[in-house]
């Protein structure tokens, strides 16, 4: 989803590489400008990335993990989110990489280059009488189109995918907080375990009153060995 963004930017940007060229401006230099851009969306976007991930860090981790995380505040793991930021920036630039070369390419070819692909529902639609709007609509949509045109079909190819993306993240992530916040469905009899070594009287007395005193307890279990 993310090439076929950067293709589509790519051939819209490329409506003025005609007159660039004819300035004197090479493909290789519009190549290199082409990846400029590409490489400002990149550090734009890591940047809203770790932006968005230090804003989440508060809700992390989930399940039983969250009760051992010694501090539950806002966390900024360098070690991790410049890595990933820098892993981004590098995915989205190699990804740009043909997008850039293809548009400097076709900075010179003709219009009539591009060859037309008509669609069949378009013409079984012309047959029946349609409007010219639901015609030029539905041609926009299914038709490559000749020039610079860019396609609707990919772009709602990416659209499909990431509502389906984002279906399966939103259930995988209903699914993995329902396992957590349910130890029996993972083979834990309990909901909380401790294990103590060697505590004193006074302090297992402690800890008995005050999950005693906790309402949301329904029962407690004190095993011991010897």
């Amino acid at each position: 989803m993310v090439a076929q963004a950067l293709a589509r930017q790519a051939t819209i940007e490329s409506e003025t590489y005609a007159t660039l060229n004819a300035l004197g401006v090479s493909r290789r230099q519009l190549a290199v400008l082409g990846m400029t851009a590409t490489f400002a969306v990149a550090v734009m976007g890591a940047i809203g990335g770790i932006a968005l991930a230090f804003a989440l860090s508060p809700l992390t981790p989930v399940g039983e993990a969250r009760l051992a995380d010694p501090s539950a505040g806002f966390a900024f793991d360098a070690y991790v989110l410049l890595p990933g930021a820098a892993a981004a920036v590098v995915v989205v630039l190699a990804l740009g990489v043909w997008p850039a070369i293809r548009a400097a390419r076709s900075s010179r070819l003709a219009e009539t280059a591009y060859p037309a692909h008509p669609s069949r529902i378009v013409a079984l639609l012309a047959r029946a009488g349609a409007p010219p709007s639901a015609l030029i609509g539905t041609r926009r949509a299914l038709e490559r189109g000749r020039g610079r045109a860019v396609p609707v079909g990919p772009a709602l190819l990416g659209s499909i995918l990431a509502v389906t993306a984002l279906c399966a993240t939103a259930v995988f992530g209903s699914s993995l907080t329902h396992l957590t916040g349910t130890p029996a469905l993972y083979g834990q009899p309990f909901d909380l375990w401790f294990t103590l070594s060697g505590p004193s009287p006074a302090q297992l007395g402690q800890l008995l009153t005050g999950l005693e005193n906790d309402h949301a307890l329904l029962d407690i279990s004190i095993g011991g060995s010897g």
